[in-house]
């Protein structure tokens, strides 16, 4: 499941250099920009992936309370409307490292692609660390396609549950009812898959 999530590592050095900061004790941030699967929608604040994931790198990489938390999901936005949140609910915070998901939110037409590369242009400029996330909807929908190609442009990591799941769906290890209650949104287990292939 792990490596079929683990599209690339990208070039490492940008978050690598995060990394150390937080391992020499350096206060730094950790952010989530998305939708509703990223806000966690349907579960409880410290179930969805990014609470998850956060807690796993500040326990791996941090030396104590050194390592923050920003969660700039919010319910029903592409990245039309992430860009122009991202300074509201995001840039405030001054993070290190972002998780971006809108793979499940956006559409195919240029000014999905335009906004979704804008949002990372906008943090590579500001020298965060942008790792790019592709989620999937039980009708199998999925914007991950263009998004890679931008990921694979700028050298980025990119993990895609959205493959991950696909590779257990086929082999009858899951069922999209294991993975969710409704038509995107991952449930508490759910969640802990997501974050374990973070």
């Amino acid at each position: 499941m792990c490596k079929k999530a683990l599209v690339s590592y990208g070039n490492t050095s940008l978050i690598n250099d995060k990394i150390q900061k937080a391992k020499n004790g350096e206060e730094i941030t950790v952010g989530y920009l998305g939708g509703s699967i990223t806000y966690g929608y349907t579960v409880q604040p410290d179930e969805c992936y990014a609470s998850l994931s956060y807690n796993s790198f500040a326990e791996k990489f941090g030396t104590g309370d050194n390592v923050k938390y920003c969660n700039a999901g919010l319910s029903g936005t592409p990245s039309k409307l992430g860009i122009l949140r991202m300074q509201r609910d995001l840039l405030y915070s001054d993070p290190d490292i972002v998780f971006v998901e809108f793979a499940v939110n956006d559409g195919s037409d240029f000014t999905y692609v335009e906004a979704y590369e804008s949002i990372v242009r906008t943090l590579l400029e500001k020298d965060i660390a942008p790792v790019l996330l592709f989620s999937v909807t039980k009708d199998d929908y999925s914007a991950q396609d263009y998004m890679k190609k931008i990921g694979e442009y700028y050298d980025l990591p990119m993990i895609s549950y959205c493959d991950a799941l696909r590779y257990l769906f086929e082999n009858g290890r899951l069922e999209w009812k294991d993975f969710s209650k409704d038509e995107a949104h991952p449930n508490p287990d759910g969640h802990k898959l997501i974050a374990k292939m973070i």
